[in-house]
């Protein structure tokens, strides 16, 4: 009990220290990506100096690791020049095992409950 309040009191202190760069944030991402921005850039341990500067993306509705690597892909454009004739190829691309690869990156941060995944897209 002692180290969960401990660790949510310098929660709480860390966001304070991002309040400085929320505007700028909500500016470049939007006010719903900048909030869940500066909770994965407090849970990564960025320095909010950095924060600004970096290329983020938040995915939304994320419950599996298939739904995060496919909207992922999406995002990227991974697909896009894929020849007309290999296309058949995305039915068998293994959505869920490319998801967890990406899950084991140190610059991701998931928040389960509400089915969110932020990506520090400089780091990956």
């Amino acid at each position: 009990m002692l180290n969960s309040n401990r660790r949510r009191a310098s929660l709480n202190s860390s966001v304070e220290e991002y309040s400085a760069i929320t505007e700028d944030l909500a500016d470049l991402f939007g006010e719903e990506d900048a909030k869940w921005i500066i909770e994965a850039a407090n849970y990564l341990n960025y320095e909010p100096e950095i924060v600004a500067n970096r290329n983020w993306a938040v995915f939304y509705d994320v419950h599996s690791w298939a739904d995060f690597a496919e909207q992922f892909l999406e995002y990227t454009g991974a697909f896009e020049f894929l020849p007309e004739e290999f296309e058949w190829l995305i039915d068998y691309f293994d959505f869920m095992a490319y998801g967890q690869n990406m899950s084991y990156s140190s610059y991701m941060y998931r928040n389960e409950p509400a089915g969110i995944i932020v990506v520090d897209l400089d780091r990956m």
